[in-house]
């Protein structure tokens, strides 16, 4: 489960700001709003492009680095090892504000279908036991199969309540790709934000695979 636990130190940090989020997405400025302009992220390596708009932010390594520390050390403490940094080389992120963002991240594999599968069903499991351990009240959606410019993701979601009201929403995409384990997180506090990041998440597009 070396990839699951890579991608994970990747993005937990995000859900893990639970405590100290109150719903608190940045209002619209009373202030002339100026034109959004486009930022195409191109891969190369899974034929992968995707348009974001320039109100989000598309953070840096150091960046990515620096936001998902706190995850880092979670998951370390969760799975009892130490996590291999160097995968933020393969992470694209972009954010509105600390608890809106979406962040990718690939990693070659080399094993079975199977194999995937069953890990993948694993990791589902260990973030809702972190999220717990940190105190947050959690409930998981089914994994179900949804398509992205024909490519194929297993997908689920992740909730966070506050007494009834859901706080925070997580949503996880996850396929192998080129040869590679491709997995995407949206993390939104609120419909507004969620609603935007899986258009943007949706509208990717993919070249086939030679």
């Amino acid at each position: 489960m070396k990839s699951f636990f890579l991608f994970s130190s990747s993005i937990i940090a995000v859900t893990l700001l639970f405590a100290s989020c109150k719903n608190d997405a940045a209002s619209a400025s009373d202030e002339e709003q100026l034109p959004l302009t486009v930022h195409t992220h191109v891969d190369s390596v899974l034929g992968w492009t995707l348009d974001v708009p320039s109100n989000w932010h598309i953070q840096s390594l150091k960046e990515i680095a620096e936001t998902n520390q706190k995850g880092v050390e979670s998951m370390e403490n969760e799975v009892g090892q130490t996590m291999d940094l160097s995968i933020y080389s393969n992470v694209f992120s972009f954010v509105k504000d600390s608890s809106n963002m979406f962040q990718s991240v690939r990693e070659k594999y080399e094993k079975s279908e199977d194999e995937w599968l069953k890990n993948n069903a694993a990791l589902k499991q260990l973030f809702c036991n972190v999220y717990a351990n940190q105190g947050a009240r959690v409930d998981s959606s089914e994994t179900t199969i949804v398509e992205i410019d024909g490519k194929k993701f297993y997908n689920y979601e992740i909730l966070f309540y506050d007494k009834d009201d859901i706080t925070m929403v997580q949503a996880f995409y996850s396929t192998l790709m080129n040869g590679y384990d491709f997995s995407v997180s949206l993390c939104a506090t609120n419909e507004e934000d969620k609603q935007e990041l899986v258009s943007i998440w949706e509208n990717s597009q993919f070249k086939e695979e030679d």
